[in-house]
């Protein structure tokens, strides 16, 4: 299963915890066998998460690599 996460505006300062991928070729932040869901940026569909549940990424922030979207794990996918 393919599902999108939700693209928010940057979040402030010490506001969230914020993980960044810098290199566009590898935009998976983590991999597992968990589930069978792979979780996308919101605005490119670049994959960020594969086979994680997202309850193990609650409340984070995903910035794409691909495309410099932040993505809210908090609220699920779209």
């Amino acid at each position: 299963m393919r599902l999108k996460l939700r693209v928010i505006p940057e979040p402030e300062p010490d506001t969230r915890t914020v993980f960044v991928e810098e290199d566009a070729t590898n935009t998976v932040f983590m991999r597992g066998t968990e589930a069978d869901v792979t979780w996308l940026c919101g605005a490119c569909a670049a994959p960020l998460l594969e086979g994680v549940r997202l309850n193990q990424f609650a409340n984070i922030v995903l910035k794409c690599g691909a495309c410099g979207s932040y993505n809210d794990t908090a609220e699920g996918p779209r």
